[in-house]
């Protein structure tokens, strides 16, 4: 590979991360960005894959299938090449502490950094112990998903309006009323669903005259699918509910919801193009 392929700021965090450095967290939008890129086209991954595998650099999570505004660390592969060097991590026992963890070594918008201080403060090394990989062909040799994941939609990965099943059925209300939604999550915690609260589950209660006074009085199941399930294979889910709790593959975070009109919009935004081709075609 030609070294002029190899973006300045990349080639810098490579070096700092085998000096036993944390790099900091940005989007992978804004990763894209720095190789030029607005979008994961074929090729482009080809040649930004190229460049890491040059220098023994990987994303955590992976860049092609993590959701477009959601953040990635830079990392190397194996902790090899930082050990070599006779540099630990912070507290690991025989090595020095490492100075200014959070060192903006690569550029991101300010968003990305806020959405970096909001979540884990702190990123995983080249040392530490590695996520889990992603599936293998019979050699051994790691093979790209091609499937569209849920987790990947922009509404899998926005911060949820919830209520506790405490709350006065009134507040629940309002807050439907006000953000225009057609159901509520009832939540415990990040991780723990306790129900859903919806239009329907409250005008069936009342119908059959019974007292609603709390959100508890009108709770239903819940609707919940992994982040790493296909698309596809949710639809039926979002079709018989109205919506799908989305959780995180990982940490097992519900991380966000989405209903028929996000599947409306994302079918639209994925199908647009190809109509609009039809139509020049026959024009």
């Amino acid at each position: 590979m030609d070294e002029s392929d190899i973006p300045d700021k990349i080639r810098f965090a490579a070096q700092r991360l085998r000096e036993g450095h944390r790099m900091n967290r940005i989007t992978v939008r804004d990763f894209l960005r720095h190789f030029g890129a607005e979008r994961r086209g074929a090729v482009k991954v080809q040649a930004i894959r190229a460049v890491l595998d040059s220098l023994g650099l990987e994303t955590d999570p992976d860049f092609e299938t993590a959701w477009i505004d959601g953040p990635v660390w830079l990392r190397l592969k194996d902790g090899a090449l930082a050990e070599s060097h006779g540099i630990c991590p912070d507290g690991a026992q025989g090595g020095p502490a490492v100075e200014d963890p959070h060192e903006m070594i690569l550029e991101g918008t300010p968003s990305a950094v806020q959405q970096a201080e909001e979540q884990l403060q702190s990123a995983p090394t080249s040392a530490e112990p590695e996520a889990s990989k992603g599936a293998q062909d019979v050699e051994g040799t790691p093979t790209e998903d091609p499937a569209f994941r849920i987790g990947a939609l922009p509404a899998a990965n926005k911060k949820l309006v919830v209520a506790d099943r405490n709350d006065s059925l009134a507040k629940a209300v309002t807050l439907m009323l006000q953000h225009d939604f057609s159901q509520l999550p009832v939540m415990q915690g990040e991780r723990e669903a306790k129900g859903m609260i919806s239009w329907k589950s409250i005008g069936s209660k009342l119908a059959l005259g019974c007292k609603c006074e709390k959100v508890s009085d009108c709770l239903e199941d819940a609707s919940i699918v992994d982040s790493s399930r296909p698309l596809f294979d949710a639809i039926q889910a979002i079709v018989e509910h109205g919506y799908v709790l989305v959780r995180n593959h990982d940490d097992r975070r519900i991380t966000g919801m989405v209903t028929a009109s996000d599947l409306s919009l994302q079918f639209q935004a994925l199908s647009e193009p190809f109509l609009l081709l039809r139509e020049i075609e026959l024009q």
